[in-house]
């Protein structure tokens, strides 16, 4: 999945892989600093999809918890590197 904050507000991600290959959409986000590098990141996608979201920037980690429409329940974690 791609990731591009598009100011404190908003982001647009795009799904590379999986049955979600392709689609992509700009949300809303709510922004929480933990600690400098380290943000907790939520949002609600267009089909309801709900995302809590771990970013810590300084050593290139994510998780995130995802709960889709239907009620399944998605835990993801890896590494996040820069695309310029």
């Amino acid at each position: 999945m791609e990731h591009h904050y598009a100011s404190a507000e908003y982001m647009q991600y795009k799904v590379l892989t999986g049955p979600r290959a392709g689609s992509a959409d700009t949300v809303a986000v709510d922004i929480k600093l933990i600690r400098p590098g380290v943000f907790l990141v939520s949002w609600q996608e267009r089909d309801n999809t709900t995302v809590v979201a771990h970013r810590g920037f300084r050593r290139g980690l994510f998780y995130s918890n995802a709960t889709a429409p239907g009620g399944m329940f998605h835990r993801h974690a890896g590494k996040m590197r820069r695309v310029s």
